[in-house]
């Protein structure tokens, strides 16, 4: 779990050793499909407060 998180700091920050060692572990393409799946249900939930409360309701669930 932790290479997990190490590997989705390092793409986020755009490293190079991070890209290369995705290229060769032949499991990156499951923990791909993982992170696209916790952004596709975080985008959906912000989406959903963002309808039900309009923008001062985002703007305080996200001080939280």
């Amino acid at each position: 779990m932790i290479t997990f998180l190490y590997r989705v700091m390092g793409a986020a920050m755009l490293d190079a050793g991070t890209y290369e060692q995705l290229e060769s572990d032949h499991r990156a393409g499951k923990q791909a499909a993982l992170v696209v799946l916790i952004a596709s249900l975080a985008a959906g939930v912000g989406g959903g407060i963002a309808r039900s409360t309009g923008a001062l309701g985002v703007a305080q669930v996200s001080a939280l």
